[in-house]
C-alpha cells in the first residue's frame, strides 16, 4: 500500500514523497503490516509522515524514526524484494507525485492510468515472480563450480 492516501493534502517535494514511500513499504513488511492492520498502518504512515514535517528526508532516517516514535520493534526482517518490482513502485509514486502538480485536468488523469498500470504490473509480478537473486552472466554454467 502506497502512503500517498495518508498525505492528506500535505505537499512533500518528489524525493521526499519517494523517500516516504520506501520508508512506509519497509516499515509494512518488517512489522507484518497487512490489509487487515489498518489501525497499526495508518499509525506507521503518520509516523513516518510528522517525521518528514519535521526534516527527514532520508528513507532509514524516517522508518527509524517512526518505529522509534512508535516504540515498536520489527517482528520479521523485510523481504527482499525484486528490484524490477521496486522500480515499478517508484515510477507509479513518481506518477501520482507528478498527477498531483499537473495543471491540465487530462494530464493528470493520464498520469494516474499510468501509475495504475505499474501498480498492476507490481501486482502480478509480486504473485508470480520468483525473488531476485544473482544475476548469472551468460558464460557461467548453470549448476558446476569453476574448476
Amino acid at each position: 500500500m502506497p502512503i500517498r492516501p495518508f498525505l492528506q493534502g500535505q505537499a512533500f517535494d518528489p524525493e521526499t514523497t519517494e523517500a516516504m514511500g520506501r520508508a512506509f513499504q519497509r516499515a509494512q513488511s518488517s512489522l507484518g503490516l497487512n490489509d487487515g492492520n489498518a489501525a497499526a498502518t495508518e499509525m506507521v504512515a503518520m509516523a513516518i509522515i510528522t517525521a518528514a514535517g519535521m526534516g527527514a528526508r532520508d528513507a532509514d532516517e524516517l522508518y527509524e524514526a517512526a518505529l522509534d516514535k512508535l516504540n515498536w520493534e520489527p517482528v520479521q526482517e523485510p523481504v527482499q524484494e525484486n528490484p524490477r518490482v521496486r522500480r515499478w513502485q517508484m515510477r507509479a509514486e513518481e506518477c501520482r507525485t507528478l498527477a498531483d502538480i499537473a495543471k491540465a485536468k487530462e494530464a493528470r488523469e493520464s498520469l494516474l492510468s499510468v501509475a495504475d498500470g505499474y501498480d498492476r504490473l507490481v501486482e502480478q509480478a509480486k504473485n508470480s515472480l520468483p525473488p531476485a537473486g544473482p544475476v548469472r552472466s551468460s558464460g557461467e554454467a548453470s549448476g558446476s563450480e569453476p574448476g
